[in-house]
């Protein structure tokens, strides 16, 4: 598309370990942020879009965020992506061999790789469409501005920054992992844990001592049964988007992990003193 090599420069920003995680202390981990960043500028750059780097505060660190402009009149257009992933294990399996999944591989038409999906193809597809509007000369209704950032994987906090540092548009396209439909965000999320507390002893005497684990598999059980279905029944006016269960966009919970407290040792053998669960609840707006 354009002077853009769509593959080339998706592999390039895979290459780039921009991983990001939450401690369990609460803290946000960003790895090679600038490096991605960098990347991204430069590819926005060499498209013939005007670029500003941002160097955004925020959660103890900087995040920073690219903005690349084509141009144009009218209302302002917000193409939002981000260039942080969440870390990968490897060695994957891809075509039968196992790979690194920080070295793309390209089968079938597709590039395989930590991020390739979610989200740094949605970042070299928006530079390259706008690098091909700018060579075919088009007159453009809308002012586009390309908006790359990071933290997205952690909640969102890069957006944060942009708009607690004042940053508006008139009109926002959020890039995330595909593009087979364009819908109306309906979600908002909520994630948190559950500690679950009991007394600690060796689990041959399981009598002496209090098991938190089997009582947050009871818990989790019982939010399963009379939670999940409750709030599946809050219902949006909104439409789902496409292969969605119901029509129209539902209240969701889910619970994605289960652990151990922190300090606490895995061993068969011992009943820990706490346990922890992990969960998400998507919210909706516009509520029938």
């Amino acid at each position: 598309m354009g002077s853009v090599d769509l593959v080339e420069e998706l592999c390039r920003l895979v290459r780039i370990r921009s991983e990001v995680a939450v401690s369990e202390a609460g803290d946000v981990v960003r790895r090679n942020y600038e490096e991605a960043a960098k990347a991204v500028a430069r590819l926005a750059e060499e498209a013939g879009l005007d670029v500003e780097v941002l160097e955004l505060e925020f959660k103890g660190g900087v995040i920073p965020t690219v903005m690349a402009e084509a141009g144009g009149g009218g209302e302002r257009l917000a193409l939002v992506s981000h260039y942080d992933v969440v870390p990968a294990r490897g060695p994957w399996l891809v075509g039968g061999r196992e790979v690194d999944p920080y070295e793309p591989v390209v089968l079938g038409g597709k590039v395989y790789g930590r991020g390739a999906a979610d989200d740094k193809s949605a970042i070299v597809a928006s530079i390259a469409a706008l690098a091909e509007l700018l060579e075919e000369g088009v007159k453009l209704r809308y002012r586009p501005c390309v908006v790359v950032t990071g933290d997205e994987e952690v909640g969102g906090y890069g957006v944060r920054a942009l708009l607690e540092a004042g940053y508006r548009w008139d009109r926002v396209v959020i890039l995330d992992a595909g593009a087979d439909y364009l819908s109306v965000g309906a979600s908002g999320v909520i994630h948190g844990w559950i500690s679950v507390k009991g007394r600690s002893g060796h689990a041959g005497y399981p009598h002496r001592a209090v098991n938190p684990v089997e009582a947050a598999i009871r818990l989790a059980n019982y939010l399963l049964d009379a939670y999940k279905p409750a709030r599946a029944r809050r219902v949006s006016r909104l439409s789902s988007p496409p292969g969605s269960p119901i029509p129209r966009v539902w209240g969701r919970f889910s619970i994605t992990i289960m652990k151990l407290a922190p300090g606490e040792p895995e061993k068969h053998n011992r009943i820990p003193a706490g346990a922890m669960l992990g969960f998400d609840v998507r919210l909706i707006r516009r509520r029938i």
